[in-house]
């Protein structure tokens, strides 16, 4: 999958701090939970990196902690 391997990671910035904002799930994970939509779809960029807006990415987290 694009930008998989690019090291921009997922979200933008940082795979690592994103992902463990996540609770530490795994890169893996994250691109299953985009595969089957359950998590914010986001924009490819050109160079096949993924982008999603931070106040998506914050009001999913917050959905999941409603949730718990």
């Amino acid at each position: 999958m694009p930008g998989r391997r690019s090291g921009g990671g997922p979200c933008g910035g940082a795979p690592r701090r994103r992902l463990d904002e996540l609770g530490g799930i795994s890169e893996r994970t994250f691109y299953r939970w985009r595969e089957i939509g359950k998590f914010p779809t986001g924009i490819r960029l050109p160079n096949g990196k993924i982008r999603v807006y931070r106040s998506e990415f914050e009001a999913w987290l917050e959905s999941l902690r409603e949730a718990a």
